[in-house]
């Protein structure tokens, strides 16, 4: 088994999407003219394509055509106009060869292909590897070549292998095996109407440039229509430095393999480079190899990526993602030598200093004689420094430009030995059986009264409740008082207004039911009592808390939505359980209140589009740039020198994500677009009004100064709804592979935008901008580009558009 036909089995219910953007390469549409050479057939302009794989092992007549007739289905569904077809994976052809063992009873599957493609107006590559022999032992180290019948007067001819591992070669300077493989690509150039004939190089025996570029020539030669390639060579293939040989010896398209997120890895070693326009992190756009295509000839790169499943909107995202690279700005990093903390006379009792600024990032940076080593682009720095007690005076200096601090250390005052209160934690009964309803927008039922972190529930502005008692719990050092309620919490007493008289119990029933596109409102008359809701995948459970349930029969003729519906009496108040029918599928719900009873809004999951080159329409977005107006944020670097700071990079990367979600079709709205300030409840209750299927706070991170911020970095994601915990994961694989950035694993927190039951919420921390290095690659272009798409893939992936990155 040769190492490509491994790679095809592994992966062989998939295809690799392979964007080549070669409108001078591939310009116009060949007609068939008479004459001894196949006439190519190539697309129209650009050729958007993927790679198919071969038929199945066996295959003749019905079924051959079948799977000709599947892969070209397949590509039309993706919106793609060409198919590269691996017709020679090492020592095993499919078509009829005049050199290697054809395929078997006279059947050839590329020239089916071909014409099967082509009669849909798909064009086709022809993949050749011209040197893999095979896997395992294979002896002898000599392969004996019998001409096929129509071979007249060819002799057998012997060719060398080489063994590297368990995987053989031919080698490239047999002389003998290469004219065979001259006579071969000759035969395929001329004989089958393909758009191109692409070489992979093995890196493993290093062919040379001659012995390359005369496989070019015999393909050109043969027809001067067929367009010669070359693929599959890296960085450490060497073929860096060959380049120019390669493109004046014949391979009008090259197609390498590149790790690199912004392609400079090849792009200065094209002989037409000028004007050259990269797209954006390609190499973050999925599969499990990522490659990218270049036409040198053309003005615009284009891609090829690797085994990929045959979702269409994953192909479709990859083809949109290429052909519209995202605009970005990178925010400005002073350099110049400025300290933006400590200030220049500071005071501290602690043992360390953290000093943070910016630099001249060309001339070397001192700090009292001593050289500050810097690893960022634009001279930001971060030094940890020991303190002495008493004063420490440091000066920073470049070339005549100097900045001086002193920082005094001072030992510690001794403790004012106060006396903490003592809370009386024993329930106070005097208010028993009072009501209060809630104030705020939302509230936090505690499980203690002590931890803002030990939240049961949330609670909704307008709720009512029968208090049990009061008990005193110790906050910041100070008495608080807290609610007993009917369902075991506990509310703190700010959080309520205690009414004048008892309400007389809730008596709900539900009085009617719309419907809306996505959504389902169910309006309850009788009360607003506290409401505990709870759900699973598909089913809603409303625990209401001193009240009684009635008349539900408008809930019973939706069957469309809610498969059943039945309320009951319980201990302390009744229950409502929603059973959704198969076909809705259950997305979100939310709860408020109204001046006679309460509105129950249920929404049901995105519903994607058909066009695969807008996977993302029909889903919704809100992005939350984080902070704004006078609320800076994290200072960061810049922020402390009078720059950029959190709030500026927040937008910033919101506008850029907006650009992506927007081209692969999704609706997206943002809380701010200027440097505008809205509130922690403008910002939920827009959510609230919008109910979009994603919300999505955007936010930079920090740390107090107190140790070395050149090691503290990372993304992080916090999400407070359970069913935004897979969201959460999704966003951060997948950011963390297009930033390049460590990822920490998702964690729950209670930050007011997260506390969203009606869709995913998340806050997404992108990156510490206190150290030097990533506030550098946060402000960046490629920065913000990179955090868009990886944000932009892990929402596919939480849609089933791309297979988790995890």
């Amino acid at each position: 088994m040769t190492q490509n036909t491994r790679t095809r089995k592994k992966s062989s219910l998939t295809v690799a999407l392979v964007l080549v953007l070669a409108a001078v390469l591939l310009a116009g549409l060949f007609v068939l003219l008479p004459g001894k050479a196949a006439v190519p057939f190539a697309p129209q302009g650009a050729a958007a394509a993927a790679r198919t794989q071969p038929p199945p092992e066996g295959a003749t007549g019905k079924a051959l055509q079948q799977w000709a007739d599947e892969a070209v289905a397949a590509a039309q569904a993706a919106g793609l106009n060409t198919l590269l077809f691996e017709a020679h994976p090492g020592n095993q052809v499919y078509y009829q060869s005049p050199v290697f063992a054809s395929y078997p009873g006279g059947e050839d599957p590329l020239a089916l292909f071909c014409r099967t493609a082509n009669a849909k107006q798909i064009a086709v590559y022809i993949l050749v590897a011209p040197y893999t022999a095979g896997v395992g032992s294979m002896h002898p180290t000599k392969l004996t070549f019998t001409p096929p019948e129509y071979a007249k007067g060819s002799p057998a001819t012997t060719a060398t292998l080489l063994t590297l591992g368990d995987i053989q070669y031919f080698d490239p300077a047999d002389k003998s095996y290469a004219k065979l493989l001259v006579k071969d690509l000759a035969y395929l150039a001329q004989n089958y109407p393909a758009a191109g004939i692409l070489i992979q190089d093995p890196s493993a025996v290093s062919p040379s440039v001659e012995e390359l570029t005369q496989l070019a020539a015999a393909i050109t030669h043969a027809n001067a229509k067929t367009t010669a390639g070359l693929c599959d060579f890296n960085e450490l293939s060497g073929r860096r430095k060959d380049l120019p040989a390669l493109v004046s010896g014949g391979f009008s398209l090259l197609v390498p393999r590149i790790e690199s997120e912004d392609g400079s890895l090849y792009a200065d070693c094209l002989a037409a480079k000028a004007g050259a326009v990269w797209p954006d992190t390609l190499s973050t756009l999925g599969g499990e190899e990522r490659y990218y295509a270049l036409a040198t000839a053309n003005k615009l790169p284009g891609a090829v990526f690797g085994t990929l499943g045959s979702n269409a909107r994953h192909i479709g995202a990859m083809v949109t993602a290429l052909g519209n690279p995202l605009n970005a700005e990178s925010l400005p990093v002073p350099g110049t030598l400025q300290i933006g903390t400590p200030k220049p006379e500071s005071t501290t009792t602690r043992e360390n200093c953290l000093i943070l600024g910016t630099s001249d990032p060309a001339q070397p940076l001192l700090l009292n004689g001593s050289e500050v080593a810097r690893t960022t682009k634009n001279g930001s720095f971060a030094v940890f420094v020991p303190l002495a007690m008493g004063d420490n005076s440091f000066t920073l200096t470049q070339g005549e430009t100097t900045a001086a601090l002193t920082v005094t250390r001072n030992a510690p005052e001794p403790g004012t030995g106060g006396k903490t209160p003592t809370p009386d934690t024993s329930l106070n009964t005097e208010l028993a059986g009072r009501t209060i309803q809630i104030t705020g927008q939302i509230a936090s039922a505690l499980s203690d009264p002590k931890s803002d972190g030990a939240i049961s529930m949330t609670l909704k502005e307008g709720m009512t409740a029968t208090v049990q008692g009061t008990v005193e719990t110790l906050r910041s050092g100070k008495i608080v008082k807290a609610y007993l309620l009917e369902s075991g919490d506990y509310l703190l007493v700010r959080n309520a207004d205690l009414l004048d008289a008892p309400l007389p119990a809730p008596a709900l029933s539900v009085t009617g039911t719309t419907q809306s596109d996505r959504l389902l409102t169910v309006q309850l008359e009788g009360g607003s009592p506290l409401c505990y809701p709870s759900r699973t995948e598909n089913t809603l459970v409303l625990d209401f808390y001193g009240a009684s349930l009635g008349d539900i029969a408008p809930l019973t003729a939706l069957p469309e939505q809610i498969a059943s519906a039945t309320a009951e009496k319980t201990e302390k108040g009744a229950r409502l359980t929603l059973q959704f029918a198969p076909q809705f599928a259950f997305w979100g719900y939310d709860l408020a209140c109204t001046d006679t009873g309460m509105t129950l809004r249920i929404t049901s999951a995105p519903v994607l589009g058909s066009d695969p080159l807008k996977p993302l329409a029909g889903v919704k977005v809100l992005l939350d740039a984080g902070h704004g107006g006078t609320d800076f944020g994290a200072a960061g670097i810049t922020g402390l020198v009078g720059g950029a700071c959190e709030k500026d990079v927040n937008l910033a990367l919101a506008q850029v994500l907006r650009q992506r979600l927007e081209q692969l079709g999704a609706t997206v709205t943002m809380t701010r677009t200027d440097d505008s300030f809205p509130t922690l409840q403008d910002r939920y209750a827009l959510g609230g009004e919008q109910l979009p299927d994603y919300f999505l706070a955007l936010h930079h991170n920090s740390i107090e100064f107190v140790k070395d911020t050149n090691t503290v970095n990372g993304i992080e994601c916090y999400y407070f709804e359970q069913e935004s915990l897979p969201l959460a994961q999704n966003l951060l694989s997948a950011v963390s592979v297009s930033t390049g950035r460590r990822a920490a694993a998702a964690d729950t927190a209670y930050f007011y935008v997260c506390r969203q039951t009606a869709f995913r919420s998340v806050l997404f921390e992108f990156g510490y901008l206190v150290n030097p290095a990533e506030n550098e690659s946060c402000f960046s272009a490629a920065g913000l580009r990179s955090a868009a798409v990886g944000i932009t893939n892990g929402l596919m992936a939480d849609l089933g558009v791309f297979e988790p990155l995890a």
